[in-house]
């Protein structure tokens, strides 16, 4: 294995336990790759407001929104950024309304979503702690598209969230193929995250190792779902969670042998160092 230099995990089914709090064991494996000198990097689909004040102290750098944005939070410096158009986000939507989905939108690193839906996303969320804790971040708006035509918003990141799994597997299939500059994931239990090709956890990976002066080879990178396989094939080293997806297991180096609600990152971490 080479060298660690720096070590990335998603938050939510991967660090986060499923009440989305932090087993001490998997802060305490963080902490022992910070003492030997490792970054440690949250690479996750959540705004920088979203990310808990735990990490806000322990790290400096950030992967936001599926690596549709790498931030320095010690310069207040934008590393890596990639939006989709406003037109471009329009044709998504509208694509949103010819769907059973509520839908959302990351602007300008808030939380957007037209009022009517907002009113319903508890309806359509299955994952009832983050409904608790993110609905407050999305400010509910007249009409999200109208917002976006009229004020050319470019969106960092949109979400379609469905009550029938069954169509959203469908959707997602018929998204990659309607829109083959954009990058469609699924994260929680209920959702579509789209982003650019270029904002993905992989290319983000890669830009913040660059930036870092060293390659991608040095790093460890933790994940669960299938907004983290590129980041997984990315790194020197992948560890799926294993409540993971099947992609992400399929595609890791390494599976851990426990779930997020038993600190599966934290026992593979402190056998990696």
């Amino acid at each position: 294995m080479n060298e660690i230099k720096l070590v990335a995990f998603d938050l939510d089914g991967t660090l986060l336990d499923d009440l989305k709090n932090i087993p001490d064991e998997n802060l305490e494996a963080l902490n022992l790759a910070r003492e030997k000198g490792i970054y440690l990097v949250p690479a996750t689909g959540r705004l920088y407001k979203a990310v808990p004040e735990t990490f806000k102290k322990l790290c400096r750098y950030f992967m936001l929104i599926n690596g549709g944005k790498v931030y320095d939070s010690l310069e207040d410096k934008v590393i890596y950024e990639s939006s989709i158009p406003w037109d471009l986000a329009i044709r998504v939507y509208e694509e949103g309304d010819t769907q059973p989905c509520i839908y959302d939108a990351y602007i300008a690193d808030s939380g957007c979503m037209t009022r009517s839906m907002w009113d319903v996303f508890e309806d359509y969320v299955f994952d009832k702690n983050y409904v608790k804790s993110m609905k407050p971040l999305r400010e509910p708006v007249p009409d999200l598209k109208e917002k976006i035509r009229t004020e050319h918003c470019p969106v960092q990141k949109a979400q379609f969230f469905y009550k029938d799994l069954d169509i959203r597997d469908r959707e997602i299939i018929k998204l990659e193929k309607m829109f083959p500059e954009l990058h469609p994931t699924i994260s929680l239990g209920s959702n579509i995250e789209i982003n650019t090709a270029a904002a993905n956890k992989g290319a983000g990976l890669r830009a913040l190792c660059a930036y870092l002066g060293f390659g991608s080879e040095n790093a460890v990178a933790f994940g669960d779902g299938t907004n983290d396989l590129d980041m997984l094939i990315e790194a020197g080293t992948g560890v799926c969670m294993a409540n993971g997806a099947e992609k992400c297991k399929a595609a890791a180096d390494i599976i851990t042998e426990y779930d997020n609600n038993s600190a599966g990152l934290g026992k593979a971490l402190k056998k990696l160092l």
